[in-house]
């Protein structure tokens, strides 16, 4: 059994990825969110990738994935670019055993790819979107048309389909190719 380590901008963002992740690896692969303390922007601190070395080496993991956010349109290169920094960085102090969860403006719009999934869920009635990256503030549309609330996400991700959003979102396909590969 393998460990994947899950570093993101807040605990509800590692622990949703984790329940999707789980749907297609839960035989294979123990997934453990590290640095529960880090938040937002404190994860491109100095101080923030010696507590990253710290966990690597404590707990062993196979592989960490990074999530992060871009909030920004996919053709904001100054954005990505920052974010992408920050992965290198970060991947660097891990002896290159990260793989990288870039999300378009936010994790929300992963939700938009089995939105069928959310509304029965929610009991809402939000409309199938061709592109969920491009939607310009995925969590606002779903405060604002629905039930939901940041502390649900979790509980989210357990009931939308991970095959569907693969489907349904090139950049999460692109990482779940890279991490089958790595967890292989």
């Amino acid at each position: 059994m393998k460990l994947v380590g899950i570093i993101g901008e807040h605990p509800h963002d590692t622990e949703a990825v984790a329940n999707l992740l789980v749907q297609k690896f839960a035989n294979i692969v123990n997934f453990k969110t590290l640095l529960r303390e880090i938040h937002g922007s404190m994860l491109d601190s100095q101080k923030t990738k010696h507590l990253l070395r710290k966990a690597y080496e404590n707990n062993q993991a196979d592989v960490i994935v990074f999530v992060r956010d871009l909030d920004a349109f996919e053709d904001n290169r100054e954005k990505k670019l920052e974010r992408q920094t920050y992965f290198n960085e970060s991947n660097k102090v891990i002896d290159g055993r990260g793989i990288f969860l870039l999300n378009i403006q936010t994790l929300e719009a992963l939700i938009f790819s089995d939105i069928e999934r959310f509304n029965a869920f929610a009991k809402s009635e939000l409309s199938f979107v061709d592109n969920p990256m491009m939607i310009d503030n995925p969590k606002r549309e779903l405060k604002e048309n629905s039930s939901y609330s940041e502390g649900q996400c979790p509980e989210i991700f357990k009931h939308i389909r991970i095959d569907t959003v693969a489907q349904n979102c090139r950049y999460f396909r692109e990482f779940l190719n890279e991490f089958e590969k790595r967890i292989a």
